[in-house]
């Protein structure tokens, strides 16, 4: 029974591997790890910040949300100000983030 038990929440924090073309990266605070996160979706998409539409962001937010970024405490405040959004419009986002998620589903 135990070992059931450890095997079915072992396959809920799974991750699968971390991509090889990322480094590890230890932040001396949560704000510092929010902000290496957010910089490596960032810089992955190749476009300038100011000149990111809302179609952007959303991309942008919808990988945060898959990488459980939102769950940390206060990440939303940083994405907000680093996307130059509201928070408001940033939990907009998650929202249709999540439901464009269950669509595929």
């Amino acid at each position: 029974m135990l070992c059931a038990a450890q095997e079915t929440l072992t396959s809920l924090i799974d991750f699968g591997p971390a991509p090889d073309n990322e480094d590890e990266h230890y932040g001396n605070n949560v704000s510092e790890l929010v902000a290496h996160i957010l910089e490596t979706v960032l810089g992955r998409g190749g476009v300038i910040l100011s000149q990111m539409d809302r179609n952007a962001k959303l991309r942008v937010v919808k990988e945060l949300e898959q990488r459980g970024l939102f769950l940390v405490k206060g990440s939303v405040e940083l994405v907000a100000e680093r996307l130059g959004i509201s928070k408001y419009t940033l939990y907009t986002y998650i929202d249709e983030s999540k439901q464009e998620e269950q669509q595929i589903v």
